[in-house]
């Protein structure tokens, strides 16, 4: 019961199914309990040939985590997730440097993680033990599917890359840092398809793309909000983004060897949205010349003017220069020269520079105080750029 190699087929003309689990006992039988912590199944992706013909039958035993209870099976589970801003930095950061990169992949990541307290599960269909039916399996370790398993994992590599001499970020909680030192170094009313399948795997795959390509992002981001009720005219708009992708294979971010000043270029469409009358907000965050961070979010609220509108846009983008700021700093990267902010609006300039509160901004006070004090610290510094260009 410990551990699996092989399934032997069923018919001739069926490939065997090969079983993955780690090379340690995942689990053993015990008398059976009232509550179960979790029950198991087996979901499988099968290995495919290059012409797509099918080269064997994969399975992994996993948990049904959404039968856990909050409280009862269960306390904290929540694990930290990379921002991909701390993963384009530090690319800048090693390319103008010339670091040396590599790439580690943990094979069955979250087996590794240590039990806490004691799960069990019913026996795996079709290997149930005949002389103890009754029976269920106490866990030895964590199971894909169990919700304590991704901040299990987390917790065990975090303790291990801490042994090693590593930090973790205060800015960036998933970058763990080594300092060595060493000699100068909306919903359209369409039918709904009948197989959605294709559509949430291309959907899936295109959200790692706009990782380097900012021009599809928000596209992407509008096919994923359908992802539960997509129809004809969004298989329709992913076929025309992947046309556009295709003729576009010579686009994407460069990053290359420059200086590290910091700048940020801002932006608002004031009242932009016809059903609600929301501003849409952005900006781009260049480190150098490579583009490192970007956003484009509709407002909370509606912006009664544009020069509220600009400066609720200058205030999101002065908190992102501030974070990669200090991300900087914690990396020994410190600037005399403060950030550049790029922002088309003459009265959200002004704001910025003007200690006095006129009655129609008072209502954005806590937005100018926080831009104003990076301002005045000498930490950000605001210029006019045409919305032309």
């Amino acid at each position: 019961m410990a551990n699996y190699s092989a399934v032997a087929p069923s018919s001739p003309n069926m490939q065997p199914i090969t079983w993955f689990s780690d090379t340690a006992a995942n689990y053993h039988i015990t008398p059976d309990l009232q509550s179960l912590s979790a029950i198991n199944e087996y979901p499988g992706s099968d290995q495919l040939h290059v012409d797509g013909l099918i080269d064997r039958y994969k399975a992994r035993l996993v948990a049904k985590g959404y039968t856990q209870q909050s409280g009862f099976d269960y306390l904290e589970i929540f694990s930290p997730v990379v921002k991909f801003t701390t993963v384009r930095t530090v690319l800048t950061l090693a390319t103008v440097h010339n670091w040396p990169i590599h790439q580690l992949d943990i094979s069955n990541a979250f087996l590794h993680g240590h039990l806490d307290s004691e799960l069990y599960m019913e026996q795996p269909q079709g290997y149930v033990d005949s002389s103890k039916p009754d029976h269920v399996c106490q866990l030895h370790r964590f199971l894909y599917g169990l919700k304590q398993a991704p901040r299990a994992w987390f917790q065990r590599l975090s303790n291990f890359l801490e042994g090693l001499g590593f930090h973790s970020s205060k800015a960036a909680t998933l970058l763990f840092i080594l300092i060595q030192v060493v000699p100068t170094l909306s919903k359209i009313m369409y039918e709904l398809l009948s197989n959605s399948e294709q559509y949430h795997k291309i959907v899936g795959s295109l959200q790692y793309m706009t990782l380097t390509r900012p021009d599809i992002a928000f596209s992407v981001n509008k096919l994923t909000q359908f992802m539960h009720c997509a129809r004809e005219v969004h298989w329709q708009a992913v076929k025309r983004l992947l046309r556009y992708i295709r003729a576009t294979t010579n686009i994407g971010l460069f990053i290359s060897k420059n200086t590290l000043q910091l700048q940020c270029f801002s932006d608002s469409d004031w009242a932009g949205c016809p059903d609600d009358r929301c501003s849409t907000n952005g900006y781009l965050v260049y480190l150098g010349n490579n583009l490192i961070s970007w956003s484009s979010k509709k407002q909370p609220i509606v912006a009664r003017s544009s020069t509220e509108s600009e400066y609720k846009s200058l205030a999101n983008a002065t908190a992102e220069i501030a974070w990669v700021s200090s991300l900087l700093r914690e990396l020994g990267f410190r600037s005399a020269i403060s950030a550049i902010m790029w922002c088309d609006n003459i009265g959200a300039i002004y704001l910025s520079a003007n200690p006095v509160f006129h009655a129609r901004t008072k209502h954005i006070e806590l937005d100018y105080h926080f831009v104003r004090e990076q301002v005045k610290l000498g930490r950000l510094s605001i210029h006019f750029i045409f919305g032309a260009d």
